[in-house]
């Protein structure tokens, strides 16, 4: 159960402290959709005017936001770790796209780490459910849902480490950056690519379920270099497109004579 019974303080305050733990523990997110009133004075076992108290004081700090007629929402409390015009920068800038691999790769194996020794069952639960709509999305080439899965499955593992600060710190970088990944890529996602994402994240998965912390770092750390050495080797095949592309105009321009042609016609 999200929503367990109030007891034993005032009522109000007890409901402002269990919704402010779901939104620290990362349970409730930004943009997520209470119960409606009744439901949600059920689940509590308070009554609705206690219920109600609660919410204005949750909303009068941003932590709630209720929208007329649409229900009562997750305020976004924890916001963008960079704002989009510095995001922008990262698509073509190599030396912060490379520093932000790096950070994460060392971000990734602390959290695995972590979560093999912390992961409760339902954390367990959780990554694999999201592994498994990964291989679906693969298999049915869903560029969105991909990407998608691939986020979830990041986040998960945070999530499986149980610290709140670093949950919270890593959901928006995540969200905000592995997008950029394949944006990064001239093809994507490709076959090999997305067989090798889903084998490394396996790999992670497996060490966390067999509790394997010393494993399940080791896989990270190689999921993380595997990334970095794929960015690297497209920035490489994209430039060498470029370049024969340039060349391939220069010789369909036929205004601009060839050097051998020039030397002929000065003689």
């Amino acid at each position: 159960m999200i929503f367990s019974k109030i007891r034993n303080e005032k009522v109000a305050d007890a409901v402002i402290r269990h919704i402010e733990d779901l939104i620290v523990e990362g349970v409730l997110r930004p943009g997520d959709r209470l119960p409606a009133e009744r439901e949600l004075a059920k689940r509590l076992d308070v009554s609705r005017p206690s219920l109600r108290e609660a919410i204005k004081a949750l909303e009068e700090r941003g932590l709630l936001k209720t929208r007329r007629g649409g229900g009562t929402f997750v305020g976004n409390v924890i916001g963008s770790v960079f704002a989009d015009e510095f995001i922008q920068l990262f698509l073509s800038n190599d030396r912060a796209i490379t520093d932000y691999i790096e950070f994460r790769r060392e971000i990734d194996i602390l959290a695995a780490g972590h979560a093999a020794i912390r992961a409760t069952d339902a954390d367990k639960e959780i990554l694999s459910r999201i592994q498994n709509l990964l291989r679906k999305a693969m298999e049915t080439k869903d560029e969105q849902a991909i990407i998608r899965c691939d986020t979830d499955f990041h986040i998960a593992v945070v999530a499986a480490a149980h610290n709140v600060v670093l949950l919270h710190a890593m959901r928006s970088i995540y969200e905000q950056m592995v997008p950029i990944f394949y944006r990064r890529l001239p093809h994507q996602p490709d076959t090999v690519l997305t067989d090798e994402i889903l084998a490394q994240h396996g790999a992670i998965l497996q060490a966390i379920l067999d509790g394997d912390s010393d494993a399940a770092r080791h896989a990270a750390g190689t999921h993380g270099k595997f990334i970095e050495s794929t960015l690297r080797d497209a920035d490489l095949v994209f430039w060498r497109e470029c370049t024969a592309q340039r060349r391939f105009e220069m010789l369909s321009n036929t205004s601009m004579p060839r050097q051998s042609d020039a030397r002929k016609n000065a003689k």
